[in-house]
């Protein structure tokens, strides 16, 4: 029962702070990470049928490609589509988002990624861990500042290689010409417009992500433009050096600190564990299969018992 309350209070907590956000930033989107939106599908509709489809309906950037995979989900089940409904596919399928933001990610990784990066600081005393990973991001916003100061190109590295890879999927599309700035690229019964004035394309992933996609390439590779001049500007160096121009500011240590009236606070005692040799290992999700004998255990029928010295 004690459970049941911590958690509801924990979810009227975050529920207040979602709610908080939206009012103090109306402009501000609302993502979900469609990774953690798959593992609660997964419990219950488990397949690869259903996570290829879920993926598709995600990463959907039109609206005609998003009711056909729509249409595939309810044809495997329709239950697993009204409970994705219910999640609201406005925050985590990329069919809806806001082309301003420039930027077409339907997962957290962001997040992850800096929670893999201060995971042993993480497990540290209150005023440790904050030390350690002031010092550690003051390091990180420096590299990156020296990094992007010593760069010779016009846009960022990473996305350069994302248009490398998109150049190899427009080698099949075929390019028409319609005048002020307007192409038809076809691919077989497959077909887009492109306007190079506008910067847009009517599969919407150029808007929504500033990078020019494979339909766009083509255009360009026909026309001999360069790529990287289609670019937002968002992604280029100089935006990557303002980024980094502000770095954080060194820290004096407790030998320096101003002496505080209050009463100094006592760490608690520390209490020696027992020394054990077992390990604890993660939980298996459900759909996950656990091997026979995963934590060493001998199984009832089937196995053979020997003795260390006969063997």
């Amino acid at each position: 029962m004690q459970f049941l309350l911590i958690l509801y209070i924990f979810w009227v907590c975050v529920k207040g702070l979602i709610d908080a956000i939206s009012n103090l930033m109306p402009k501000a989107e609302d993502r979900l990470c469609a990774r953690h939106v798959y593992a609660n599908l997964r419990k219950k509709w488990k397949g690869l049928k259903f996570r290829d489809v879920f993926w598709r309906i995600a990463k959907s950037s039109n609206e005609v490609e998003y009711n056909k995979y729509i249409k595939e989900m309810q044809e495997l089940d329709v239950h697993a589509w009204q409970f994705l409904e219910k999640k609201d596919p406005k925050h985590f399928c990329r069919l809806f988002f806001k082309p301003y933001a420039k930027c077409d990610s339907v997962d957290n990784n962001m997040v992850v990624i800096f929670n893999a990066f201060i995971i042993e600081e993480r497990f540290k005393p209150i005023w440790t861990m904050l030390d350690e990973i002031f010092k550690k991001v003051m390091s990180k916003v420096a590299s990156k500042k020296q990094k992007a100061d010593h760069l010779q190109q016009d846009i960022c590295p990473v996305i350069l290689k994302k248009l490398e890879k998109a150049k190899d999927k427009c080698r099949w599309w075929q390019v028409s010409r319609a005048g002020c700035g307007m192409y038809s690229v076809n691919n077989e019964s497959d077909g887009f417009v492109v306007d190079i004035v506008a910067k847009t394309c009517t599969c919407n992933a150029w808007d929504l992500s500033g990078i020019p996609c494979h339909h766009a390439l083509a255009v360009m590779r026909e026309e001999k433009m360069n790529p990287t001049q289609f670019v937002n500007k968002c992604y280029r160096i100089e935006m990557l050096g303002r980024t980094y121009a502000h770095t954080l500011q060194p820290i004096n240590g407790p030998n320096l600190w101003p002496p505080c009236e209050d009463e100094p606070i006592v760490a608690p005692v520390f209490r020696k564990k027992k020394n054990s040799n077992y390990q604890f290992k993660r939980r298996p999700e459900e759909g996950e299969r656990r091997p026979h004998g995963q934590y060493g255990a001998v199984l009832r029928s089937g196995g053979t018992v020997k003795c260390s010295i006969c063997k």
